[in-house]
């Protein structure tokens, strides 16, 4: 499965798409972008929407996880599947 890094630029957000040996292989715009917030409105995280997957990064930027919309199942950085649904949430310490 793809790694993709999120990245911020001046004219959107687009996520650098790698493959397992870590070569850039495409580079895919991120349209939806969902904030995370505490009780205290203060920022711990964003889930971006790639078309056929979901990125959660961290307030730090760190990707987290991946969500397939098409397999329906959640997987962390390694590539380990957390389970099946969006699951993503449950990645975020």
């Amino acid at each position: 499965m793809d790694k993709i890094q999120i990245r911020v630029g001046s004219i959107g957000i687009f996520g650098y798409v790698y493959d397992d040996d870590d070569k850039l292989v495409g580079v895919k715009i991120m349209d939806k972008i969902q904030t995370l917030r505490d009780s205290s409105n203060r920022i711990f995280g964003y889930i971006y929407d790639g078309g056929d997957r979901l990125v959660l990064v961290d307030d730090s930027n760190r990707t987290l996880g991946y969500y397939y919309k098409r397999e329906d199942v959640t997987r962390d950085m390694s590539n380990r599947i957390i389970g099946y649904g969006n699951l993503l949430l449950t990645l975020l310490k």
